[in-house]
């Protein structure tokens, strides 16, 4: 695995992207290398996210989940019909889709690969953090943190079921 921990250059990636709908990523980025992790999936993404707005991330879990990769999605529920969101496009292609309203917010970013690798941080799956915010994003396959993130994704799963 990747073992550094980088944030997002906003002046390096503001130069090597077209639109925020057609990304020109460059391939060594803390970007593309997120992708590609999303894209090393085999069997599972299991994902959990406060807001999903990013074309690009969208792209990646519908081509793993064409691959016959089983993807659970759970978001925010106050960020469901947020302008952008992806996650109309999510369940058109099959990808089961959780939120409810509560009192306080889902405010996880995370990601499980193939219960094996865990992509966690301050980013939010959206175009403005990656061009805009200070982020971070720390990438592991400490067995011990995975399976941490994986019981409170199960529980969160759980919770929000209908």
């Amino acid at each position: 695995p990747d073992h550094t921990i980088n944030t997002f250059d906003k002046e390096k990636m503001a130069a090597v992207f077209q639109s925020t709908s057609l990304l020109a990523i460059d391939s060594k980025s803390s970007l593309a290398r997120m992708l590609a992790h999303i894209r090393s999936a085999e069997k599972t993404i299991d994902l959990c996210v406060m807001i999903f707005t990013c074309k690009e991330f969208a792209r990646e879990i519908l081509a793993c989940k064409q691959r016959g990769v089983v993807v659970r999605l759970l978001v925010d529920y106050s960020h469901i019909g947020n302008t952008g969101s992806q996650l109309s496009c999510m369940r058109e292609h099959g990808i089961l889709v959780r939120g409810k309203p509560q009192d306080f917010l889902m405010h996880h970013k995370f990601a499980i690969i193939d219960s094996s690798l865990l992509i966690n941080g301050s980013f939010n799956w959206t175009s403005t953090a990656v061009l805009g915010n200070n982020e971070n994003v720390v990438i592991t396959n400490n067995t011990i943190i995975v399976n941490q993130f994986i019981t409170e994704f199960e529980r969160l799963w759980k919770a929000h079921g209908v």
